[in-house]
């Protein structure tokens, strides 16, 4: 298992460590020098699909690499899937861990038809939990009453605002709590946060699968406390609507993902494209 290195080539602030980068390609840079190296993986090549040799070659090559992937990232391949496309390793994921883990290495068949002309390509999926799951502080507010609330816009993450009289409301609809509109209102809004990133690499005759494309997503689960009186002299009550990550981290409230995260023949193509340049195009969250 490995960690996220923060690289940051324009920062968007939203929490104390989400931060985002500039689609850029890279030219032998030394900045990026040890992000990519830490990227670089050296496991052989699929071998070819075709002839009456394939079969006990890509048995063999599976195992090999199976190990070698176990052995590089300490996590254990629970699953080996393959079709007319592709061969994916699946890893076991600890829930919830604050260090970069892999979820799944693809590689592509298609390559090995013309492999002298297209060059090998896989694409590694890896996800990150800020904070171990922990929520970490977005905005806290106190307005002096219900309508006060109507006037304030928060951003619970970049680009997207809503009103605080809709966050309070959808509070209190869920809790089922009766706004006073005449006594002060205190909000507290934190989330959880999963960053994930793909990275597509290249196999260089070199031996090494080098790193060139970086494309990445953040999801957020909101946690949402409001505090108000009953009366003007008793005890603030707290009333919460929190979304807690389920197992499989599905129930996230909203994500944000980088042009082509979800397009793989995009960061094939961009990969192919970037060839043995040593050029990187960086674009994630972390």
């Amino acid at each position: 298992m490995k960690k996220f290195i923060n690289i940051c080539l324009m920062l968007v602030i939203l929490l104390s460590n989400v931060t985002a980068t500039n689609a850029e390609e890279k030219y032998n840079n030394s900045d990026f020098k040890e992000t990519i190296e830490k990227y670089e993986t050296h496991e052989k090549p699929m071998p070819s699909t075709f002839g009456r040799s394939a079969f006990p070659l890509m048995e063999n090559w599976k195992n090999e690499t199976k190990n070698y992937l176990q052995e590089i990232y300490t996590q254990d391949v629970i699953e080996i899937t393959e079709d007319d496309e592709k061969i994916v390793y699946i890893f076991e994921v600890e829930e919830f861990s604050s260090t970069e883990q892999v979820e799944t290495v693809e590689y592509f068949k298609n390559n090995t038809k013309l492999r002298s002309v297209t060059g090998d390509i896989k694409i590694t999926s890896y996800e990150q939990w800020s904070n171990g799951a922990v929520p970490v502080n977005v905005d806290s507010r106190t307005v002096s009453n219900f309508a006060a609330a109507g006037a304030i816009l928060i951003s619970l993450v970049p680009r997207i605002n809503i009103g605080l009289s809709d966050l309070i409301s959808s509070v209190a609809a869920v809790v089922g709590w009766t706004i006073d509109s005449k006594l002060p209102i205190q909000t507290e809004t934190r989330a959880a946060v999963k960053y994930r990133r793909k990275i597509g690499n290249y196999y260089l005759k070199t031996g090494v699968w080098y790193p060139s494309v970086h494309i990445g997503r953040v999801e957020y689960w909101y946690y949402v406390t409001c505090y108000q009186k009953k009366t003007q002299d008793g005890p603030s009550i707290p009333y919460h609507k929190d979304t807690i990550p389920n197992s499989s981290g599905t129930n996230y409230d909203k994500y944000q993902e980088k042009p082509h995260y979800s397009d793989t023949n995009w960061i094939i193509s961009k990969v192919r494209s970037l060839g043995s340049s040593g050029s990187t195009y960086f674009d994630f969250y972390g």
